[in-house]
């Protein structure tokens, strides 16, 4: 059936082991619990980290990925609402991580 490359980014921050998972053959990034639609990955449970969970969700960011598929919530499609998520998680998360 072939083959495909995905990328294993380790994103701690919601939880230690935390990973993300990119596909650049689809520019489709998984998040798993570090980002959501307009959200985060909780960082109260033990393990949890805001400063890296900043840190994983920069790296994230700096992705060319026109798919963003989440632990919860929706799939946001286009670069540019997935930038736009990106810029509204810093505005109104990054003061409480």
């Amino acid at each position: 059936m072939g083959s495909k490359t995905f990328q294993i980014i380790h994103t701690p921050g919601h939880s230690p082991g935390s990973i993300s998972i990119y596909w650049p053959e689809k520019k489709a990034l998984f998040t798993g619990d570090v980002v959501f639609p307009m959200g985060v990955g909780r960082t109260d449970f033990p393990g949890g980290d805001g400063m890296l969970l900043r840190e994983s969700i920069e790296r994230l960011a700096k992705l060319d990925a026109e798919w963003l598929l989440a632990g919860h919530g929706e799939v946001i499609k286009g670069k540019k609402n997935i930038q736009r998520n990106f810029a509204y998680i810093r505005a109104n998360y990054y003061d409480y991580l």
